[in-house]
């Protein structure tokens, strides 16, 4: 199939990619958090702060599943439960490694492509953003985890260090939009991407572009109203962690 599909000389790059593959999707679980969460809507997905319990997807508005129906751009997760923050990190890890994998192996078969011509070449290039596409959205997920993480020691005051918790948070959503744009290209090349029939498109460029504006947002506003207050104000009961409001 390699060599029908990509040629002799692919054979080697092309069962690494297909490895990676493998290993990658065994390392994205599908958790009930994540379900209802980044894995739903993918690198479009938001990362919000405090007391903004209201915020609305405001798109696929005319699916079955549109806007929040199934999808909760407010993450939570039920840290107060023993065990959960172990099991948090544990899915930092591995989600971070799947995304590794999903976007290496994108790489690989992107750079396949290069030898390939017509129908072939479009082929392959729709498999690599699909599997990049899934890595990225595995790195949305972890760096979902990684905010939430930090944003909930500030809620609890479970820091050393109020402002460099803030710096901690500033790095996770710049990598966040770094990963983002980087999804950009891909849906702008295979429409399919982003759409699910019961949603409509609730991860193609206009979300992620969406997405993007939060992120900036959280960057020239929320943070820097925290290293001026000192401390959390505003806060919803969302913002603590799911099972303390429910």
């Amino acid at each position: 199939i390699i060599v029908r599909d990509f040629g002799e000389k692919n054979i080697e790059p092309l069962r690494r990619a297909f490895r990676l593959m493998s290993e990658g999707i065994t390392l994205i679980p599908s958790t009930n958090e994540d379900q209802y969460g980044p894995m739903r809507i993918g690198p479009s997905y938001p990362m919000l702060m405090f007391g903004e319990d209201d915020i609305q997807i405001p798109f696929g508005e005319w699916g079955y599943h549109g806007g929040n129906r199934i999808t909760s751009p407010n993450y939570a997760y039920p840290l107060h439960k023993p065990g959960h923050k172990e099991k948090l990190d544990g899915e930092i890890r591995i989600y971070g490694l799947g995304a590794e994998k999903m976007i290496e192996a994108g790489s690989i078969i992107r750079s396949a492509a290069a030898d390939l011509a017509g129908a072939k070449r479009d082929e392959a290039l729709r498999l690599a953003g699909v599997c990049e596409y899934m890595g990225r959205t595995a790195l949305t997920a972890t760096n979902v985890k990684r905010w939430y993480k930090r944003k909930i020691s500030l809620l609890n005051g479970e820091y050393t260090d109020f402002n460099a918790t803030l710096d901690e948070l500033e790095k996770i959503a710049n990598e966040e939009i770094e990963n983002a744009k980087a999804a950009l290209p891909l849906v702008d090349y295979d429409s399919r991407l982003g759409f699910e029939p019961t949603m409509e498109y609730m991860g193609h460029r206009e979300a992620i572009e969406w997405k993007l504006g939060i992120l900036d947002r959280m960057l020239r506003e929320n943070i820097p109203t925290l290293r001026r207050d000192g401390c959390v104000k505003n806060v919803s009961k969302r913002d603590y962690p799911r099972g303390l409001w429910e």
